[in-house]
This record gives structure tokens, C-alpha cells and sequence, in this order.
């Protein structure tokens, strides 16, 4: 997947990440030239190393937000800088499910079938509670 370098998420200012630690950093999310999407769009970040030692993880992102945190990682032994407008991550999008609630119960209960041969096994003498 080609990422757009138009979509991404910069420093909103100066931070300063000790050594081995991690940080959630506030960053700008710029969506330049973005094409209209439904509303229910969502955004991520991409698994990113803006520098050497300084690890992103994937952050969702409301596709109507101007501000998100972004967690990153520093595996280095040395603190890392990063100024005001670095870009932390560019941003791909991501495809969303939506399940109703019955089809939630559904899953729920076809889940716990499997289950009913094993708690049929259990001494009668255990009460139903504790099963």
C-alpha cells in the first residue's frame, strides 16, 4: 500500500522522549487533498520510525478530529527530540465493522455451546452458580 505523504500527523510542539519509555505525543492530523468519505470514515496512523530509535504504534483516528495522541516508543538508551512540526506518522485508512446487537448476542450464545458437554460433566453436587 502507497501512503499519501499529504495525510499525516506532525508535532503540535517540542518533546523530548527519555530513554527506554514511551510518551503519547499531541499531533496535528493533516488530511491535505483529501477526498470526501463517508462520515464514518476512519483514520491510522502506519506503524513508523520518524527517527532512528523512536517506534509509533497504530493510533486510530476520528476522520473529523484536528487533534489526536499518538503513543511512540524510544528503545534507545539516549532521550529523543522531536520539534514542533516533525511528522510522526503518515496516516492510511482503515475500514470499520459495524455489527448490530443482535448480531452480537448471536455470536455471544452460538460462543458458549461448545461449552454445555464439559459443564454437563461437573459433579451434580456443584451448584449452578459455581459452574
Amino acid at each position: 500500500m502507497v501512503l499519501d505523504p499529504l495525510l499525516h500527523t506532525p508535532c503540535i510542539s517540542d518533546v523530548t522522549i527519555p530513554g527506554r519509555s514511551e510518551a503519547i505525543i499531541t499531533t496535528h492530523v493533516v488530511y491535505s487533498r483529501l477526498e470526501r468519505s463517508p462520515a464514518s470514515s476512519q483514520w491510522s496512523t502506519a506503524l513508523n520510525a520518524p527517527v532512528s530509535g523512536l517506534r509509533v504504534a497504530r493510533t486510530l483516528i476520528d476522520g473529523n478530529s484536528g487533534i489526536a495522541g499518538v503513543r511512540v516508543c524510544n528503545i534507545t538508551e539516549c532521550p529523543i527530540t522531536l520539534h514542533r512540526g516533525r511528522v510522526i506518522s503518515p496516516l492510511q485508512p482503515v475500514d470499520t465493522l459495524s455489527q448490530t446487537r443482535t448480531d452480537l448476542e448471536a455470536q455471544t450464545s452460538a460462543s458458549t455451546e461448545h461449552v454445555r458437554p464439559i459443564l454437563d460433566k461437573i459433579d451434580p453436587t456443584v451448584p449452578g452458580d459455581t459452574k
